[in-house]
């Protein structure tokens, strides 16, 4: 049994927890570990067909290395850790809202490595020099900087294959009665993280001309920012067995949080955002405008909670994010 994934107890504990600090600590230990399993099996499996197609065997030793000069293995690895596990996080959070016992759901860690490998590829397309071209990504050199342009492109292109692997897994691994919850799960996290959601927001974040206009920089933010919050959140009540008014509650909580956890981005990165005239949604709405905006979205968002069974955990933690200090 996976350490954190235990029953709930009352309305803000989960595994005898009383505040969500203690939950993401040990959520993320256990998300980590099967993390780096998951990656472990790229290196060096995926030269060993080399034996079986070039004629010359090669020691296992010898494809280690050469999985080694390649950098891929150790690049995917580099770009998939550091983070803060914010949406997986709140994908498990969502699948107790429902006062639901995650003991049985094997599905539910490895969709959340699913949504995170997303997140994580987004990061290393958004530092390319193409698009923000940011020279830093979790306090250290981001991927294209430390591994090469070209390379840090294959290893987006790659994480993105890996979510997909994961996830199929996880499907053909389901029990029969559980594949209409984790494929619809699936559906939500791919049509959000594509041109409908993730990739349709940073599409207009490459149109500063477009952004000019307030409504055009606020759908960019919905996308780019709030698509893989409210999947994170959807996904968790669909894996519970919540039905269909509670996902769109649940997205609807997720969005609120995702504009109120990216504004207060904005406040942070302000001086930053206007050296490199990069348009934000402080730019329409001013520093207290934002505020402001930062505090209806909060609100909006915690009142969406009070229609769950178990909100507590989930609403300490959507306070944290949005009342962080850098």
């Amino acid at each position: 049994m996976l350490p954190w994934i235990l029953l709930w107890k009352g309305d803000r504990t989960m595994a005898g927890w009383t505040d969500w600090k203690k939950a993401h600590e040990d959520f993320t230990q256990t998300f980590d570990e099967r993390l780096k399993a998951i990656l472990s099996r790229l290196d060096p499996a995926w030269l060993s067909s080399f034996n079986k197609a070039g004629g010359k065997r090669m020691s296992e030793e010898e494809i280690r290395s050469m999985g080694r000069q390649l950098e891929m293995g150790e690049a995917y690895t580099y770009a998939s850790f550091g983070g803060k596990r914010v949406r997986p996080f709140l994908m498990a959070l969502a699948y107790g809202l429902l006062g639901t016992d995650p003991t049985d759901r094997p599905a539910l860690l490895d969709l959340a490595i699913s949504l995170e490998l997303i997140h994580s590829y987004s990061l290393v397309h958004d530092d390319l020099p193409a698009m923000d071209n940011d020279r830093l990504r979790r306090g250290q050199a981001s991927c294209h900087v430390r591994f090469g342009e070209d390379r840090a492109i294959l290893v987006g292109d790659g994480l993105l294959n890996l979510s997909m692997e994961v996830a199929l897994e996880t499907l053909l691994k389901a029990p029969h009665e559980e594949k209409g919850k984790v494929t619809r799960a699936m559906e939500v996290l791919y049509r959000l993280s594509g041109l409908h959601g993730m990739v349709g927001g940073q599409a207009l974040d490459l149109r500063p001309d477009l952004i000019q206009d307030p409504t055009w920089t606020r759908i960019m933010v919905e996308k780019k920012t709030c698509a893989l919050f409210m999947a994170a959140c959807q996904m968790g009540v669909i894996l519970a067995g919540g039905n269909s008014k509670e996902e769109d509650r649940a997205g609807a909580f997720g969005y609120h949080l995702g504009m109120a956890y990216q504004m207060k981005d904005d406040v942070f990165d302000r001086a930053e955002d206007q050296a490199n005239q990069k348009r934000t949604l402080a730019d329409d709405l001013g520093l207290e405008g934002l505020e402001l905006a930062l505090k209806e979205e909060t609100e909006e968002a915690l009142a969406l909670l009070e229609g769950f069974d178990r909100p507590g955990l989930m609403r300490d933690f959507a306070r944290a994010l949005v009342e962080r200090k850098k």
